[in-house]
């Protein structure tokens, strides 16, 4: 465990090093909190999912794909360099380095829940208990996309975890339930959307 830690603290420097990915993690799902705040508010009657403790949910599940996006690159830049390669010979174990990875993007996955809860917050939310249960029923999504992001970056190079996380990402924005109801265009649609985890992380926060 100490050495999962170590590597941890490492993978942890280089990503507070990568500020464009930062501003990707935190800065733009609060931007679209904004646009969307907004845009939902001048529409009259606002639809359930389009209220702001509903919305904002939606948004903490959708951040968690852009950690898939930074972790996925760490890991195709430390595999193209002659870093792993050095780190073959040390004694860490299989579980060392994949602990080492989720470890490190768990601050970033925290920093998501506080900024986006916070704007929220400062738009009018109210402060309900169920919104910390909803963050630690959030976990489960988080490590999935930190794994699927594990998962890029073993099999491609940094360029092709772009693309592949850019692919989710439009997938869970569009099949997860965010932006519309998915009952809308049927109950059997929805339904079978609700085989995926991307629908349900939405609705159980």
């Amino acid at each position: 465990m100490k050495r999962a830690l170590v590597f941890a603290n490492r993978n942890f420097k280089e990503m507070r090093r990568d500020i464009i990915s930062w501003i990707f993690c935190i800065g733009l799902p609060l931007v679209l909190l904004v646009v969307c705040k907004f845009i939902f508010s001048a529409i009259p009657d606002t639809p359930a999912n389009f209220l702001l403790q509903n919305f904002s949910g939606g948004i903490l599940i959708f951040s968690f794909s852009f950690v898939m996006l930074f972790c996925g690159t760490l890991v195709a830049k430390d595999r193209a360099s002659s870093f792993l390669k050095r780190l073959y010979v040390s004694p860490m174990k299989a579980k060392d380095f994949i602990l080492g990875y989720v470890v490190a993007t768990l601050p970033i996955v925290l920093a998501q829940a506080v900024a986006v809860y916070a704007l929220s917050f400062a738009f009018g939310l109210d402060f309900s208990w169920n919104i910390l249960l909803g963050i630690l029923l959030s976990l489960p999504s988080a490590f999935m996309y930190i794994s699927l992001g594990l998962l890029f970056g073993c099999l491609f190079n940094d360029k092709a975890v772009s693309g592949m996380s850019s692919l989710v990402l439009n997938v869970a924005a569009l099949l997860s339930g965010m932006w519309f109801d998915l009952s809308m265009i049927g109950a059997g649609f929805s339904n079978a959307m609700h085989f995926l985890p991307f629908a349900n992380a939405v609705d159980v926060i």
